[in-house]
């Protein structure tokens, strides 16, 4: 089984990270734990799917959580 990996562009990469976190959505820091990813990745196929983005981390700036 492969993963499917794309590149994205500025304007995808702003709409992502302006994204709220869902049943159909899971926002992960790059440096995951691969049993929690599983989780995720489980979590999803035994649902109805959804998207998975991997690298995104959150800083608390000016007491709001901001995404990188």
């Amino acid at each position: 089984m492969s993963i499917k990996v794309e590149k994205i562009n500025y304007k995808q990469v702003s709409q992502i990270l302006s994204s709220e976190e869902s049943h159909f959505l899971d926002l992960k820091s790059i440096d995951i734990k691969p049993a929690k990813l599983t989780r995720s990745l489980s979590a999803f196929a035994n649902a109805s799917g959804g998207e998975v983005y991997i690298g995104i981390d959150e800083t608390k700036i000016d007491g709001k959580n901001q995404r990188t």
